[in-house]
């Protein structure tokens, strides 16, 4: 059975209002799946999209590069991590996007790279 890993969003009404202790607001609902089942992924968000970095799939690090375009609702397969990653550090700043350190392989051998690529 294929797994498939779900992404959810929060949809906040009245966003600017305090929220009162204990009070609960907005509304999950569930996006378009993303297109290669993996976790321990690094998460870094980018001019209204959600790239989704490396991770372990099948207990081996992927170089798997996923977007999801928050304006269409759709993915994007992207260019390939230059090396398998999981458990990286994913960040977005000044319209690059950067990932640093992480593990490679079953065995959680840790690197001690840093990545850049432009967003788009």
């Amino acid at each position: 059975m294929k797994s498939k890993m779900l992404l959810f969003a929060l949809i906040l009404a009245g966003a600017g209002e305090s929220v009162k202790p204990g009070e609960i607001r907005g509304v999950w609902r569930s996006l378009p799946s993303l297109p290669t089942s993996r976790q321990e992924v690094g998460v870094p968000e980018l001019n209204g999209r959600v790239y989704v970095a490396g991770g372990l799939m099948n207990r081996a690090a992927s170089t798997a590069f996923e977007a999801f375009d928050t304006k269409t609702g759709e993915w994007l397969t992207l260019a390939t991590l230059p090396t398998p990653l999981h458990h990286l550090g994913a960040a977005a700043v000044g319209g690059r996007i950067y990932s640093i350190g992480g593990y490679v392989g079953s065995t959680f051998s840790p690197v001690l790279t840093v990545g850049v690529r432009p967003g788009n």
